[in-house]
C-alpha cells in the first residue's frame, strides 16, 4: 500500500487528483471519491531509483519520482493530510539505510549527482564544508593550505590573488582565518 495520501496522485508526483464523476465499482471507480492517479500517470513506473554508472566508484541510484526545481529528489512522507510533508529523497534514503543524523548537517553528494540517493555516495558534513566542496567553490582545501604556506614565506595578497585567481581581500580572509577555518 502506498504512503501517499488519498486525493494525491499515487505515482508520487504530488499533484491533486479530481473527484470521480462515474460509478464503476468493478474498476475501482466510486463517484465522489478522489481518483488514484492524475490522467496518464497510472502507467508511470513506481520504481524509486535506477542504478546508473555516472563516473563515481560505484553506480549512482538515480531518483525516478518527483523532483524539486533544483534537481534533487522529492519524497512525500506521512500518512494523513495533517502529518504529510515533502523531504529531500537523498536525506530520506540515507536515514532509511544509516539512521538519523543531526538536522544541522547537510549531506554531501560525493558523486556530485543531485538525483543520486545511494547512501554510499552521501556524507554528513557541515553546511560550510558542503559549500566548500561544491562546484561553485573557487578554491580547494589544498589550495587554501598552499596559500597559507606561501603567505608565511613572504608572498603578498596581491601576488597570491593573481596566482590563484581570487581577490586579494579573499587572500586576507584566508590567511587571517576568517574563512576556511576548518582547513
Amino acid at each position: 500500500m502506498s504512503d501517499i495520501p488519498e486525493g494525491l496522485c499515487q505515482c508520487g508526483c504530488g499533484e491533486k487528483t479530481r473527484l470521480e464523476t462515474v460509478q464503476a465499482a468493478n474498476r475501482g471507480l466510486i463517484r465522489g471519491k478522489p481518483r488514484r492517479f492524475v490522467y496518464g500517470h497510472g502507467a508511470r513506473k513506481r520504481t524509486l531509483y535506477l542504478e546508473e554508472d555516472r563516473g563515481y566508484k560505484t553506480p549512482c541510484w538515480i531518483w525516478q519520482l518527483a523532483l524539486y526545481p533544483d534537481g534533487y529528489g522529492q519524497k512525500y512522507v506521512g500518512t494523513g493530510r495533517d502529518d504529510r510533508k515533502t523531504v529531500r529523497a537523498h536525506r530520506w534514503m540515507y536515514e532509511q539505510h544509516r539512521g538519523p543524523f543531526p538536522k544541522e548537517l547537510s549531506l554531501d553528494h560525493l558523486c556530485r549527482v543531485p538525483k543520486c540517493i545511494n547512501p554510499d555516495h552521501l556524507e554528513p558534513v557541515t553546511h560550510r564544508e558542503n559549500i566548500q566542496r561544491g562546484k561553485t567553490s573557487t578554491l580547494t582545501p589544498n589550495q587554501v593550505r598552499t596559500i597559507r604556506w606561501l603567505w608565511t614565506i613572504g608572498l603578498g595578497p596581491t601576488q597570491l590573488g593573481k596566482l590563484f585567481g581570487v581577490h586579494m581581500v579573499t587572500i586576507g580572509k584566508i590567511t587571517g582565518f576568517r574563512t576556511w577555518k576548518n582547513v
